[in-house]
């Protein structure tokens, strides 16, 4: 059960004043001769898809490095450095995964299913994390779940940042490609902000219903840092919805390529995919 701190009425009105101001500038930007954000550019359900993408995947990884380096620090003891060194598993993983994926996996079966499969691969290993225990394991309990979570954030992002930037005009890249990181950096923003506040919640919630005892803060802490981590699963979970319910599915006739002499070639899964959503703009 949830505590809520006694700042949750500023946090609600500041959530409502945030709804408010996003929809004033929609209004303004629909309005507007020359406008910051040209609306056409989300109305793409393939981009559209992608920027949620990457807020979701913003929600729950910067949240990943903030727990787990106070859970690698206070509970097992390790210095900042070896901290530091302890997500080397996760880096690898994402370089060697988004670009293994943007080249063999992604034309082969487009950005909706690799949406999903990330979104999927990151659930798993945010999971795996609520496994945590006071003085655990690294190996056993943190090593796992970091390398599935890092296939999981390769996949979405090799997959997002195409998605961000499909069918835009010349003219309009650069806005969607600064979208793409927008999405990540706010999805980071809010992400940390309401994680924060779970695993505040949850601390709260479990020193007020154990007994005092010497090791009821380290527990308390542990305790708040696998709420989070369920929670980051869940942000993870809406990734999966996304690409189900707002990325189209791509074409089922591919696009050949005329004139090529020899064996006809056809148009890897993304491109059709990208073929078959009409660009307004």
């Amino acid at each position: 059960m949830l505590v809520m701190p006694q700042s949750a009425p500023v946090t609600i009105v500041a959530l409502i004043a945030s709804a408010v101001l996003l929809s004033a500038f929609v209004v303004l930007e629909n309005h507007a001769m020359n406008p910051l954000l040209p609306l056409h550019i989300v109305w793409n359900r393939v981009r559209a898809g992608s920027y949620a993408t990457m807020f979701v995947l913003g929600s729950g990884i910067f949240a990943q490095y903030l727990f787990l380096s106070f859970y690698m620090q206070k509970d097992l003891g390790f210095s900042p450095i070896e901290t530091g060194l302890g997500f080397l598993p996760f880096t690898v993983t994402v370089a060697f995964t988004s670009i293994r994926a943007q080249k063999t996996i992604l034309p082969r079966i487009g950005v909706k299913w690799l949406i999903m499969a990330g979104s999927a691969l990151a659930v798993i290993g945010q999971v795996l994390f609520t496994r945590l225990s006071p003085h655990g394991n690294y190996a056993s309990e943190i090593v796992p779940s970091l390398i599935l979570t890092g296939l999981g954030v390769g996949c979405l992002f090799s997959s997002a940042i195409f998605g961000g930037t499909v069918s835009v005009k010349p003219g309009d890249a650069g806005i969607a490609g600064a979208l793409v990181n927008t999405s990540l950096q706010i999805g980071g923003s809010v992400g940390t902000t309401v994680l924060s506040l779970v695993f505040a919640s949850s601390v709260a919630g479990y020193e007020a219903s154990h007994a005092a005892s010497k090791s009821l803060a380290q527990d308390a802490a542990v305790h708040g840092y696998t709420a989070a981590f369920w929670w980051a699963a869940g942000l993870f979970a809406l990734g999966v919805l996304v690409a189900t319910f707002i990325i189209p599915k791509r074409t089922a006739t591919p696009v050949s390529q005329p004139a090529a002499p020899g064996p006809q070639r056809h148009a890897p899964a993304f491109v059709a995919e990208a073929a078959d959503v009409v660009d307004d703009s």
